[in-house]
């Protein structure tokens, strides 16, 4: 593609100046008035070879210029030795064309021909509501999808839901302190339906947080979830589906159609399995009651793997979607597209699935993405400060309406 043309063309101008190899980074500036692309090669370059870097920039625009490229319109130097790169209109024209020609087509390629990839986004939790984050990871994941598609590889959507763990405990014990009837619910939309899960967990870990008897019921009740407990199965089963079929409403207005779903209930005892069999091995340890897996002995942070109650954590569960996946499609490669506060957490996961499954963890990828950040801070499902997805799709829709109706946009509608 353009970027990579560019990297070439500096590549060939510096070894013609005989400057010396150093990496060539191309990137987009965050101000248009300064390019569509632009590199700090002078100023990685200059120091080590005693020159200035804004001189150096100059000689190498110069250079640039010099070969006339059939893409490149102007080169300018900026600052201390930024050297800014402009496309040219009949390069952009041209690719405009080629873009209506080829339609879907554009772009394409075959570099990952015959890969299997794996691609695990989006990952809401039942009993919660479905806020922006999730969007972002919908957004991020859909993308690279397409991207990875784009260039011949064989995808998989897949999308890991929480239908067990201390969130659903805390949200059916909400929901049992609201004593709502779950006939009066049923007959309730969706959308009222999860705004009332929403109200339930928020409730539940109010509650677990502040009050130790509410904390032992909620504990208690995890346990009986995890059993699947006749006393909370019409409750457990009925929030269960109602979480699933919203979900399922936002996927088909966003586009995604994923090909897997796998849920923490079904993982869970591939990963109990796993990690026992581990603490066979000397991989993981007993601590207080509980297994974990120690970490700090490889410069991370141990983290538990079955807690004191015998019960598999999140982070085992994990262990055992990784097989339980590549034993339904075996990819080349897996992808895991999370927000950037669990980086921690992933490190340590896949150091003790490198140790358990040596394949398995090396074909293994977590991408981190950035966090939606409102000005009060950071959203939160526990305290309920979270903006729904749809709530944010209903105002887009409603502005794009709006400019649409405008007078400006009839002015140009002769246009279409």
């Amino acid at each position: 593609m353009i970027r990579e043309e560019i990297r070439i063309l500096f590549k060939k101008v510096l070894k013609e100046m005989k400057i010396g190899d150093f990496e060539i980074v191309i990137e987009h500036p965050e101000v248009l008035e300064h390019g569509d692309y632009a590199t700090n090669i002078a100023l990685v370059a200059a120091p080590k070879l005693g020159r200035s870097p804004r001189e150096l920039a100059q000689e190498i625009a110069e250079k640039i210029k010099e070969q006339k490229s059939k893409f490149i319109e102007k080169v300018e130097v900026a600052g201390p030795g930024f050297i800014n790169i402009f496309l040219s209109r009949d390069y952009l024209v041209n690719e405009f064309i080629e873009v209506i020609k080829q339609k879907e087509k554009y772009g394409r390629g075959d570099e990952l021909k015959g890969k299997k990839i794996i691609v695990e986004f989006t990952d809401p939790n039942p009993f919660k509501e479905f806020h922006i984050g999730h969007l972002y990871s919908n957004i991020v994941g859909e993308s690279i999808s397409r991207l990875l598609e784009a260039n011949g590889a064989n995808i998989r959507r897949v999308n890991y839901q929480g239908d067990v763990g201390m969130h659903v405990a805390k949200a059916i014990w909400g929901m049992e302190k609201k004593k709502a009837s779950l006939t009066v619910l049923s007959k309730k939309t969706l959308e009222e339906k999860m705004e009332f899960l929403g109200q339930s967990y928020a409730l539940g870990n109010t509650a677990f947080e502040n009050n130790k008897k509410a904390k032992e019921e909620i504990t208690e009740l995890n346990q009986k979830i995890f059993d699947l407990n006749k006393d909370i199965k019409d409750i457990y089963e009925k929030g269960r589906k109602w979480s699933l079929d919203y979900f399922e409403e936002m996927y088909k207005r966003l586009g995604t159609k994923f090909d897997s779903y796998y849920f923490e209930r079904d993982s869970a005892e591939v990963g109990l399995k796993i990690v026992k069999e581990g603490l066979k091995k000397g991989v993981f340890e007993e601590s207080e009651g509980a297994v974990i897996y120690p970490g700090e002995k490889k410069g991370l942070h141990n983290r538990v793997f079955i807690n004191s109650k015998g019960l598999p954590t999140y982070e085992a569960k994990e262990l055992g979607l990784a097989l339980t996946k590549y034993k339904d499609f075996e990819y080349d490669l897996s992808i895991i597209i999370t927000g950037n506060e669990i980086i921690g957490y992933f490190k340590v996961l896949l150091s003790a699935l490198k140790e358990m499954e040596p394949e398995l963890g090396e074909k293994t990828n977590h991408i981190a993405h950035g966090m939606v950040r409102m000005s009060r801070g950071k959203m939160s499902s526990r305290t309920g400060t979270i903006i729904l997805a749809k709530d944010l799709l209903d105002e887009m829709k409603s502005r794009v309406v709006i400019l649409m109706e405008s007078s400006e946009i009839q002015k140009v509608k002769g246009v279409e």
